[in-house]
């Protein structure tokens, strides 16, 4: 009986230990978090972290100044993401990192079921707008591009403060149910972690209009987690600059409320940006379709005369001084010189009057650019440099909107964007890959630009030639001259405020003239009773004297107080004897 009872117990022990021991590895295969990375929050001291799991699972994440401690352990959200996702990882998690200091670096490690990986490391910016940040710029970026491997080794090197990636990520998230998108956000690991990554919708990420992979996929600032399919934009600060991502995507599925949506936003928030210019004299946009284009089939939307994304979006950026414009979607690279409606404002990037356009595709050896250059160049700071192109067949422009074109897309690129400080800011497009004589990070192209006059554009400010090619285009889009399809909520409120005061000054007058004309009646009034003369009189008393006889009307203060009627009532009467007078006065 004992035997049997030890043997019992040690079958349950077993059993249990088993159990155990299956539960632990189940985790590590179903709550290893994975697709790690980071994302600016909606204040400085804050970073969103998200990850996805096989399994569902809790969501933790630990963070330190000190690799091996915890420190603070905060607890997030998660969701199961299934729509066009049936074979990719389903939970997703989101952290918010918050009350981080400024320049400092943390090591953090996201954990589910207390299975945990890391630890990753990033390192705060400055919070003060007083300092000069580097972002890396990234266009279409597929799981297996060369680009990868060069961007990872990039985000170790601690260079840059944040991945601004302009959509357009894969050949489709959905693709083979999900999975070619996990392999993506798998890839995408080795940069994210280490630095925020802010992305744009892009057209790969569509999926009938919806963003599902997107709006799932990633968090960004100012919003909702899943992100709503109507907030599909965001905006953040980072030292001098203030960065707005915006949806091109939206324009082409015809859903005029998301538009509308989007244009509400946009408006709202560079009119508080020009507010805040002082703090953030830089304003920089980036989204996933171009404006412009050359070299490209008329099939695409840039090549068009009534393109759909230049007539939701460039009379706005141009009104509301955005400085530059970053794009992707094209197979090549290009820089335009600033332009508006199509009509090339300046050559040159010095206190350019309208936004500068760059659109970052592949690019191979073959190069269109405004300038002959046969070997390395150094650019200067006065914005007036057009290029470094080394190596390169150099031809000259196609359109004299184009500065600088790299064609034939087979090569991978990639940009780094330096503010320096309120006025300098320096753009290079680098080789994402080596090839020939060129090395991975190569300059391919560069330029300063300079802008001592930050603030919204005005069409008043263009020479009278320009200006009147501008006005030409804007009647041929259907609009009138010097107008911009615009709303401008301070301009509205001063129009408001200048209609009040106007009302205000109408009312006034009105009520000034109905005072004047009330004492022009009142003082005709007196007058008419100062020349009446009373009718009949008590006489008071008579006296003859010299065979007359002398009739008295009452002295003023007897009985009559009226000033008006004062002179009127001393006079007299002369007659002979009285008889006459008695008559006349008792009417017999």
């Amino acid at each position: 009986m004992k035997m049997f009872a030890t043997v019992f117990v040690t079958i349950c022990v077993g059993l249990s230990a088993h159990g155990v021991q299956a539960t632990v590895e189940d985790d590590e295969v179903n709550c290893q978090p994975q697709h790690v990375h980071l994302a600016y929050g909606a204040a400085a001291d804050q970073l969103s972290v998200v990850w996805a799991t096989n399994g569902t699972c809790s969501t933790e994440v630990s963070y330190s100044t000190s690799p091996w401690s915890h420190g603070t352990t905060v607890s997030g959200s998660s969701h199961v993401y299934t729509d066009h996702n049936l074979r990719g990882l389903h939970n997703l998690h989101k952290a918010m990192l918050t009350g981080l200091k400024e320049s400092t670096t943390y090591f953090y490690r996201p954990t589910s079921n207390n299975i945990g990986r890391g630890p990753f490391y990033f390192k705060t910016p400055p919070f003060s707008g007083d300092w000069s940040p580097e972002l890396l710029v990234i266009g279409d970026l597929g799981p297996h591009d060369d680009l990868l491997p060069v961007l990872s080794e990039v985000a170790l090197t601690g260079q840059y403060h944040a991945a601004l990636q302009l959509g357009g990520l894969t050949s489709h998230f959905a693709d083979a149910n999900g999975t070619r998108g996990d392999n993506l956000m798998n890839a995408l690991e080795h940069i994210g972690a280490f630095m925020p990554f802010m992305t744009s919708p892009g057209h790969n990420e569509t999926a009938d209009g919806q963003h599902p992979a997107y709006r799932n996929r990633f968090a960004m600032p100012g919003s909702l987690w899943p992100i709503p399919k109507d907030k599909l934009w965001y905006s953040f600060n980072l030292g001098p600059v203030h960065y707005i991502s915006y949806c091109t995507d939206i324009f082409f599925h015809g859903d005029q409320t998301i538009q509308n949506a989007q244009y509400k936003w946009l408006v709202r928030d560079l009119s508080e940006a020009n507010t805040a210019r002082e703090k953030q004299p830089w304003i920089v946009a980036f989204g996933h379709h171009p404006m412009y284009c050359t070299g490209v089939t008329g099939d695409e939307d840039c090549a068009k005369n009534k393109s759909l994304v230049r007539t939701g979006l460039e009379e706005t950026l141009y009104y509301y001084g955005v400085d530059l414009i970053l794009q992707s979607h094209s197979q090549s690279y290009e820089r335009f010189n600033p332009l508006f409606k199509g009509v090339v404002l300046s050559s040159n990037y010095s206190d350019p009057r309208a936004p500068v356009q760059i659109t970052i595709g592949a690019a191979s050896d073959t190069v269109q650019a405004a300038t002959t250059a046969a070997t390395p160049t150094t650019d200067s700071d006065d914005g007036n440099t057009t290029s470094t192109t080394s190596n390169a067949t150099v031809v000259s422009e196609i359109e004299e909107r184009t500065a600088f074109r790299m064609v034939n897309g087979t090569r991978p690129t990639y940009g780094r964007l330096h503010v320096v400080n309120a006025t300098h800011a320096h753009w290079e497009l680098l080789a994402g890959s080596a090839e020939g004589l060129r090395k991975a990070g190569e300059v391919l192209d560069s330029f300063w630009l300079v802008q001592e006059q930050h603030g919204k554009f005005q069409l008043s400010d263009l020479p009278d030639d320009v200006e009147q090619k501008i006005d030409e285009n804007l009647v041929a889009g259907g609009g009138k001259p010097g107008v911009l399809n615009v709303h401008d909520p301070e301009r509205d409120t001063k129009n408001m405020l200048a209609a009040d005061d106007s009302r205000r000054l109408i009312i006034g007058a009105s009520f000034g003239a109905f005072v004047v004309l009330l004492v022009i009646i009142v003082v005709a009034i007196k007058l008419r009773r100062r020349g009446q003369r009373r009718v009949a009189r008590r006489w008071d008393s008579m006296d003859y004297k010299y065979g007359k006889t002398k009739l008295y009307a009452p002295t003023n203060d007897e009985e009559d107080e009226d000033d008006d009627f004062k002179e009127d009532n001393d006079f007299e009467v002369d007659i002979p004897d009285g008889s006459q007078t008695t008559k006349l006065i008792n009417g017999k």
